[in-house]
This record gives C-alpha cells, sequence and structure tokens, in this order.
C-alpha cells in the first residue's frame, strides 16, 4: 500500500513538473523535449530527489515508445511515401549512411568496437522529429522544397530506427546465436508474423471502422488502445518486439477512413507516456561527468553538431537550394534526437555500451539538443535582417528609375519673364 501511494505520488510530482516546464520551454523556442528533461533532472538525484524510486515511470515510459512506433506507422502510408520518395530514400538515406559511416570510423579509429562504433555512430545521426518539426511549422517553411527535404530525412530516420532496434540485441556480446536462433525457430516466427500481418490487413480495418460506427467515444478508444497493446504483445510472445508490433499495427491502419480519429485518440496517450520517457532521461543524467569531463563533452558536442551540418548543408546544396536554406536545414537537423536515446538505452540494457559510456553520450545528446535550437535562431535572425534589407532595396529601387521631369524655358521667354 505505501509503494502504491509513493508511486502515485511521484506521477504526480512528474506531471506537475511537465505542466510547469514543458510550457515554459515551447514559449522560450526550446521544445517540449528538452522541457521534460530539465524537469527530470529538478526531480532526480541531481535536483530535488522527489523521485526516488521511479519503476514506475520507467514501466509507463517503455509503454510511450510503444505508442510512438505505432504513430510513426500510422504516418507511412504508400501515397506519402511516394510523394517524398526522392526526399526521403535519396535525401534520407544519404544524411543516415554518410553520418553514421563517419562517426563509426572516428570512434572506430578512437578505439572503441566495431559494434559500439555502429551503434553511436547512428543513435548519433538521428536527429529530433519532435524539434525539428515544431520549428518548421512555426516558420511555415514545412510548405518549401528545403522543408520538404527536412520532412524528408526524419521519415527516412524514423522508419530505418525499426530495423536497427531489432538488430540491437543480436549485437550483444550476450548473444548466443546458437542457442538463441535455429532455421526452425526463424521460420515459425516469420510465419507467424506473415499470418498476423494478413489477418491483420483483414480484420483490423473492419473492426475500428465498427467500433466507430457505434458513435461511442470511449470504446473507440479503449479499442485504439487495445489494438496498439494486444499487437504489441503478441509479436513479443513470437519473437520480435513490441516496438515492432506496434509499428505494423500502424502501417496497417495507415489507409483506414478513420486514421485522422485514431491519431487523435492516440497522440494524448503517447505524448504524456514519451514525456515520462524524457523524465527518466533526465533523472538519469549523471552530472558528476559534466564536471569531470566537460572539456571532452563540449569538444564532442561540437564535432556532433559540425559533421551532421556539413553533411546535410551538401545534401542540400546538391538539390541546388540557396545557400541560407541551406544553413537553415543543416541547423535544424544537426542536433541529435529522442530516438538517440532509445538506441543508446537499448545498446546499454544489452551490455553494449559501459555505464560510463552511455552517461555521457546521452549528456552530449542533450546539450546537442540545448545548442541547435539557439544556433537555428541566430540563423532566423539573420534571415529577417536580409528580408528586411531586401524588402528595402526592392522599396527605394523604383525611385531610382524615376528621372525628374525639366521643363525647358527658351531664351527669350526668361527675359520677357524678367522684364
Amino acid at each position: 500500500m505505501i509503494s502504491d501511494h509513493l508511486a502515485i505520488l511521484e506521477f504526480t510530482y512528474c506531471l506537475i513538473a511537465a505542466v510547469t516546464l514543458v510550457p515554459l520551454f515551447n514559449k522560450l523556442g526550446l521544445g517540449s523535449v528538452l522541457g521534460y528533461l530539465f524537469a527530470g533532472i529538478l526531480l532526480g538525484p541531481w535536483g530535488f530527489q522527489f523521485v526516488t524510486q521511479n519503476d514506475s515511470v520507467i514501466a509507463l515510459s517503455d509503454v510511450g515508445i510503444i505508442f510512438l512506433f505505432f504513430v510513426i506507422g500510422l504516418e507511412i502510408s504508400p501515397q506519402r511515401l511516394v510523394a517524398l520518395r526522392d526526399k526521403i530514400f535519396i535525401h534520407g538515406a544519404s544524411q543516415v549512411l554518410l553520418t553514421t559511416a563517419l562517426f563509426t570510423l572516428s570512434l572506430y579509429l578512437y578505439q572503441f568496437s566495431l559494434p559500439q562504433s555502429l551503434l553511436i555512430g547512428f543513435a548519433l545521426a538521428i536527429s529530433s522529429t519532435a524539434y525539428a518539426l515544431n520549428f518548421l511549422k512555426d516558420s511555415n517553411d514545412i510548405a518549401h522544397n528545403y522543408g520538404q527535404i527536412s520532412m524528408g530525412i526524419l521519415l527516412f530516420q524514423d522508419i530505418i530506427v525499426i530495423p536497427m532496434l531489432l538488430v540491437i540485441p543480436l549485437m550483444s556480446p550476450t548473444f548466443s546465436g546458437i542457442a538463441v536462433l535455429s532455421w526452425s525457430a526463424i521460420l515459425q516466427s516469420l510465419g507467424w508474423f506473415g499470418l498476423i500481418s494478413f489477418a491483420g490487413i483483414k480484420l483490423l480495418k473492419k473492426f475500428i471502422g465498427f467500433i466507430y460506427k457505434t458513435q461511442s467515444s470511449e470504446i473507440f478508444m479503449a479499442s485504439c488502445l487495445l489494438i496498439v497493446l494486444a499487437t504489441a504483445i503478441i509479436m513479443k510472445q513470437i519473437g520480435f518486439s513490441t516496438g515492432l508490433g506496434a509499428f505494423m499495427a500502424g502501417v496497417l491502419l495507415a489507409n483506414s477512413e478513420v486514421k485522422l480519429e485514431i491519431k487523435k485518440t492516440i497522440l494524448p496517450f503517447k505524448s504524456v507516456l514519451m514525456g515520462l520517457f524524457f523524465i527518466k532521461i533526465g533523472m538519469g543524467l549523471n552530472f558528476a561527468i559534466i564536471f569531470e569531463f566537460w572539456g571532452r563533452l563540449l569538444l564532442f558536442t561540437s564535432f556532433l553538431i559540425t559533421v551532421k551540418f556539413a553533411i546535410l548543408y551538401w545534401i542540400v546544396k546538391s538539390h541546388k537550394e540557396e545557400r541560407l536554406k541551406c544553413i537553415k536545414v543543416g541547423v535544424l537537423l544537426s542536433e541529435a534526437g529522442e530516438f538517440s536515446f532509445i538506441i543508446l538505452a537499448a545498446a546499454f540494457h544489452n551490455k553494449i555500451l559501459m555505464e560510463n559510456v552511455y552517461e555521457f553520450l546521452i549528456t552530449t545528446v542533450t546539450a546537442s539538443m540545448f545548442v541547435a535550437p539557439a544556433l537555428f535562431r541566430i540563423v532566423k535572425h539573420f534571415e529577417k535582417e536580409k528580408t528586411v534589407v531586401i524588402d528595402n532595396v526592392v522599396a527605394i529601387d523604383p525611385l531610382k528609375k524615376l528621372k525628374p521631369e525639366v521643363t525647358e524655358i527658351a531664351p527669350v521667354e526668361c527675359f520677357d519673364k524678367a522684364a
């Protein structure tokens, strides 16, 4: 009873911190993710220590990741993939592959193992979808070509994260391939996967459509939650991850007639539970690492942002965009993102990363998410100044073209007027 009361109390502290800090951070243009991270810092061992036994927060945050994968699947409709196919599979793939390769090579030369280098490189190649989309929408850049390039890159990152999370357990030093995998087990899992996918295509749309027609909002909400969690659990039972199950459910419903209603129902749950995930990350930040290795932290964060900026600038420039637009995209996506936390956490739990390395990387990701918004605001400021100058030139230019009209008066007329 005491533990239940403590869990409710700590959950309440998390909600109070989120409701207080997230709107403030959004107002400052720093984004909700950093608001949740800062809330976690204040609640955790380096803050006021309001949350000490955070098992309930961890459990709920894991459910948030499941809902996140479902929403990603829901966004991947064939029409959207076709509309952004070049920007997703050319620009997006180029950014992830080049950035991952460069980070992997650098870390491997720095004496990290190949699995460690690859996972860290991939995690740092991912940008913050929530932060970038928020800025694109606020500045009305999402409709422009460079905004669509940014969207394509972010969408490819969201898609490629799914297979990477499936591969991480196979890269674990504790993984025994012979004991865990056999041809019969692989074929059995794939058979179940195909069967569930086929049944889902036939049944899920009809089921959710029937529930929607009942006009009962609470039953529709319960049905949406049931679809996400049940698919995740079933996929876990046959040997796949819960995230893949939720992602598959989202893809199967991407063309549903009630897709928008499903998204409206799930998004609040996803947002709140993912907020708890970032609060958990904030509580886990080790400030002793910052105090001890602040020089390395500053150097590595600068290296992260510089490398990503250079690659993104080159990708957008190859699309013959203006220099300022290339800079905007490069700065906007130069930070690491929310999926970086998920990938690094998975690598740590699978014993691929040691605790001190994991804590250092989490701190680096957080630092990059503080620096990138500040840099983007500076770029936007220069863009506004340039726009004002151009507008003034355009306003003055017509005046230059006006020629003063001079009336010529004959000399005789002058003498006559003088007389």
